[in-house]
């Protein structure tokens, strides 16, 4: 089985289609984890690309009433300080406010250590878009 930070490399660059054409490998992934519900790629899908990947590297998913929601895996798993985050730990982060519902999902890559022992992390997730698309 393949490790989830693996999964999620071999995903780099996987887009919506333009337009009102859908992207049917996120279709394929929404099914995949329950959510027969979802008809179009132009739905916030970070956490169902999350879902689907954690299911082929063989590791548990929020349930399927919980999964589309990006910040619902804050309650899946068990939590990592800052301080002791590594390559393959799932990074949610909050969009309008921390205590919100709004947010995002992806996947540790690269962690790096600053002066002052800041820790930066490079992330990698579906429904984003960055250096490498």
């Amino acid at each position: 089985m393949p490790a989830l930070l693996e999964v999620m490399e071999g995903r780099l660059g996987i887009k919506e289609a333009p337009g009102a054409a859908n992207n049917q490998l996120i279709l394929d992934w929404a099914k995949a984890i329950g959510r027969k519900d979802v008809t179009a790629d132009a739905t916030s899908w970070c956490s169902i690309c999350m879902g689907s990947a954690a299911l082929e590297a063989d590791y548990p998913i929020p349930p399927p009433n919980q999964v589309l929601l990006a910040r619902s895996w804050l309650t899946w798993g068990v939590k990592v300080e800052i301080e002791d985050v590594a390559p393959g730990d799932v990074a949610v982060w909050w969009r309008v406010e921390p205590h919100g519902w709004q947010g995002h999902v992806n996947v540790v890559q690269e962690v790096r250590r600053t002066a002052g022992n800041k820790v930066q992390v490079k992330c990698i997730g579906g429904n984003q878009t960055g250096p490498d698309g």
